[in-house]
């Protein structure tokens, strides 16, 4: 869903598990604090049904360290360095975290399976 949301005017930061992207998983090897990618069209038929365009989106990844050492791969649509500096996402991130929290507390107790933010 990462290509809907600025395709639809809507800016994004999201963590992305470095084992289940490619892209995340190259970056997390790489070391650099910072990378522009270009993630693949949807296919023909998820891009009609979600009434999509057809071509893919350029993102930036981000890496963020915590205080106990852990990496996180921070993907997000603000493409701008010097407006949106890498250092600024990770307490973006970490602002993030509760509401994206409340949400999967909601989901549950809804016993709701899959939410897109589309539905």
């Amino acid at each position: 869903m990462d290509s809907a949301l600025p395709q639809r005017g809507i800016h994004f930061c999201l963590c992305v598990d470095a084992r289940g992207w490619k892209c995340g998983s190259a970056f997390a090897r790489s070391g650099q604090p910072e990378q522009v990618v270009t993630l693949a069209a949807f296919n023909e038929q998820d891009a009609r049904g979600y009434e999509l365009a057809h071509t893919p989106t350029t993102v930036r990844l981000t890496r963020d360290v915590t205080l106990s050492g852990s990496v996180r791969v921070l993907m997000t649509s603000l493409l701008e360095r010097e407006r949106y500096p890498v250092s600024r996402f990770g307490s973006l991130y970490h602002q993030l975290w509760r509401i994206e929290q409340a949400f999967n507390r909601l989901r549950h107790r809804l016993r709701l399976e899959a939410v897109t933010g589309l539905d």
